[in-house]
């Protein structure tokens, strides 16, 4: 399940745990990130790698459409 997958990285001294579908990096999966999925799905947002790796929910390399329905399934309680 995309709920156990979560990383840690060490920015500056401090630890940043991110999750899985959390592409704005604050803490949560929420009604931006799924926006912002979306449009990196249609090419209207171009990602950073490392933003990229956060939401390619399936391992594919790319961020697509079933990228963006795991991360609002995220959003909406789903799994």
């Amino acid at each position: 399940a995309v709920f156990s997958d979560i990383t840690a990285t060490v920015d500056k001294g401090e630890i940043k745990i991110v999750q899985k579908g959390d592409i704005n990096m604050d803490g949560i999966v929420e009604y931006d990130d799924v926006i912002a999925a979306y449009k990196a799905a249609i090419k209207e947002l171009e990602l950073t790698a490392q933003v990229v790796e956060i939401a390619d929910m399936d391992g594919s390399g790319v961020v697509d459409v079933a990228d963006a329905e795991a991360i609002y399934s995220i959003y909406t309680g789903g799994n």
